[in-house]
């Protein structure tokens, strides 16, 4: 009999510990154990089992989706128009322990917080996008939430704007007097700079176009002036070609140029003295007055006493061989007749002029 007691005694007791670690838990709900006093775990909706005596069931709420009616709240929008608002907040429990552990009064808590964002939200919008944008609104204050309502275990996943009331009709009218003021001064600006900005681009582009086309016609001008000295060039080669005094005909035009760059320095403001020898001209227009069959002058053939040859005698060079280029170049006489002929005139003043040279040589040497 003793024996007996025992094991039904045994049975028992280990029957009630059995069945004081079976703990259910509510679909809809969560419960924290704790083990003397130290957070353990958190069980989940079903059957769980815990250690008897030791175990404790801290905390147990319910995890369904949640809402919290905010207080009617005045907000001032950014436009300075006087609201009344209504606004509902949904959150759910996320961490257990966040919350039983994390903050005292989780609902307390999330009206402080959202209420202040909510108002603080608005105040940067204007009366016409509290109407217009109330999903904006919802996402705004969910996002600047989100940091600490994780620090405490919820999630905020929707805020609802209700009702938006203005206090006064007239500031309403004057919002959207000011607000429609101010888009049309917007599309203004917005209009007049692109306004501008076509106009800089069709100047720039006229400007660009203007620049090629005078770059084209410089090019052109080159161009015909290049063949034009190149025909010029041809055909006095091809009358040199013909005629046997061409290289006293060429002498005769390099003398002609340097005559009239001459004279368009003397006519020049700034430029009073042309720096030349002249004693280096002379004996080639003696040749080439020769060939002419003209006597040589004393007016072109004597130096000039003026320092460094002045350009005051140029005139009456350059006239002196005009008369003497066209018998030089369309006179038909043979070469070796011409030279024949002359020889014995243009010796003595072939002499005559050498001394003349010589004599002129010292008298600059000595000045």
């Amino acid at each position: 009999m003793p024996q007996f007691l025992f094991i039904f005694t045994f049975l028992l007791f280990s029957s009630g510990f059995f069945l004081s670690s079976i703990k259910f838990i509510d679909e809809d709900k969560q419960a924290l154990v704790t083990r003397f006093g130290k957070y353990i775990r958190t069980l989940e909706p079903g059957v769980n089992f815990v250690m008897p005596v030791v175990d404790k069931i801290d905390f147990e709420t319910r995890i369904v989706d949640q809402v919290y009616d905010i207080p009617r709240q005045e907000v001032i929008t950014a436009d300075n128009v006087d609201i009344t608002i209504d606004a509902a907040i949904y959150w759910r429990i996320e961490d257990l322990a966040k919350v039983s552990f994390e903050v005292e009064d989780v609902k307390q808590a999330i009206e402080i917080i959202a209420t202040a964002t909510l108002r603080k939200v608005i105040a940067n919008m204007t009366f016409r996008q509290t109407y217009a944008a109330q999903d904006q609104i919802s996402d705004e204050v969910i996002k600047q939430l989100k940091g600490r309502s994780d620090d405490w275990g919820v999630e905020i996943f929707q805020v609802a704007i209700t009702e938006v009331t203005p206090q006064s009709r007239d500031e309403v009218i004057r919002a959207i007097e000011d607000l429609d003021v101010a888009k049309n001064q917007s599309t203004a600006k917005r209009t007049r700079s692109q306004a501008d900005m076509d106009v800089a681009i069709y100047l720039a582009k006229g400007e660009a176009e203007s620049a090629r086309l005078l770059a084209q016609a410089n090019h052109d001008v080159q161009l015909l002036n290049a063949q034009a000295a190149r025909e010029s060039i041809k055909e006095v080669a091809d009358v040199f070609a013909k005629h046997d005094n061409s290289q006293l005909a060429m002498q005769y035009l390099l003398a002609q140029e340097y005559i009239n760059m001459g004279k368009k320095i003397g006519e020049s403001p700034s430029a009073k003295v042309l720096f030349m020898d002249p004693n280096s001209i002379p004996g080639t227009i003696q040749a080439m007055l020769s060939m002419a069959g003209q006597p040589a002058s004393n007016n072109v053939l004597e130096p000039s006493v003026q320092p460094f040859g002045a350009i005051g005698n140029l005139g009456s060079l350059d006239q002196s061989l005009r008369s003497a280029m066209p018998s030089m170049v369309d006179s038909p006489v043979n070469t070796e007749q011409s030279r024949s002929s002359q020889a014995p005139t243009n010796a003595p003043e072939n002499a005559d002029q050498a001394s003349d040279d010589d004599g002129e040589n010292n008298q600059s040497a000595n000045t």
